[in-house]
């Protein structure tokens, strides 16, 4: 049997998928598992075993192109997995005879969650087993533990460690930023760490002595490796987050407007959450652009030193 599986973005989603194409590869049903995804992210699926196939989808086609992308690549399927849950990812069902499956999104629980605080029981699970649940139930296989989920990347080289700590201090909203990681990269480079600054944002920001500042100087590809070759990433809750994890480096994510119930919670072995747990977050499902409450203390209120006495307990 043939499986597609479907997930264009973001970051960190395409990521996920990685350690339940696994996990679909090794329960013994299909042959091949194809992966249709985002241009920008096919690498991610590039020296992975279990990938049979990457069909890359460009974001900027026209919805009459896109109707000719689907025409081209989607034949030939017994089963057609989408973990987008899009408008153009549904399309999928008109173009193909294969079965097609979704998955539980909980987009409207986890929205009256944020705003009532209602369903919290329903959303204690990680988003990789809700991308699996709809399909497993229709087998009757049970849904595994999340270990056995872990996303995996493989860089298809060797990435010699350096020792460093990366610090990736950005993400898709401002009230998803602690805003002391400058002064944080200060006090790591005073006791004496080596520190290094990855991702895309404000460069000037750290400019400093004795800072790597990697930041808009490197490709996806090339920030992952620095990742790999790091002993710990601290960083948002962000895709570079999942990269990390998915690479097997420690990971310390600092959480301020998001949380667990939203399904991204780094709940792997070498994964370490720095919160503060106030009634008003999560706030959003996403991250907005400021704080609704107009005080932020779900970021400001985790201090320099807090964070700083958790990386020396990491790095034991």
């Amino acid at each position: 049997m043939k499986l597609l599986v479907v997930r264009y973005s973001a970051l960190g989603d395409v990521i996920l998928v990685t350690g339940v194409i696994r996990f679909l590869k090794n329960i013994g049903m299909f042959d091949e598992i194809d992966v249709m995804t985002d241009r920008d992210f096919s690498f991610i699926f590039e020296n992975n075993k279990n990938v049979n196939r990457i069909i890359e989808y460009d974001r900027k086609m026209s919805l009459w192109n896109y109707f000719e992308f689907l025409q081209k690549w989607i034949d030939g399927y017994d089963v057609i997995l989408d973990l987008q849950g899009k408008p153009r990812t549904i399309l999928l069902k008109l173009f193909s005879d294969a079965k097609y499956v979704g998955y539980g999104k909980k987009s409207f629980k986890r929205r009256m969650f944020v705003k009532y605080r209602l369903f919290e029981d329903s959303l204690n699970e990680h988003v990789t087993k809700r991308y699996l649940g709809k399909f497993l139930k229709g087998i009757n296989v049970k849904l595994p533990p999340l270990k056995d989920l872990r996303p995996e990347i493989f860089l298809g080289k060797e990435v010699s460690k350096d020792n460093t700590i990366a610090i990736h201090p950005f993400a898709s909203k401002n009230t998803k930023v602690w805003p002391y990681f400058r002064n944080l990269a200060d006090m790591l480079i005073k006791n004496g760490y080596k520190v290094k600054v990855i991702g895309r944002g404000e460069e000037n920001l750290f400019e400093s002595e004795g800072l790597t500042n990697l930041v808009n100087k490197t490709s996806l590809q090339q920030m992952f490796e620095e990742i790999k070759k790091s002993s710990l990433l601290i960083t948002t809750d962000s895709g570079p987050m999942h990269a990390a994890i998915s690479l097997n480096v420690k990971t310390l994510a600092i959480f301020g407007s998001t949380s667990y119930h939203l399904g991204f919670y780094p709940e792997f072995e070498n994964c370490y959450v720095i919160e503060n747990n106030i009634k008003c977050r999560p706030c959003d499902v996403h991250g907005l652009k400021k704080c609704p409450e107009g005080h932020f203390r779900c970021m400001k209120d985790i201090g320099v030193e807090q964070v700083f006495e958790k990386v020396k307990e990491v790095l034991m």
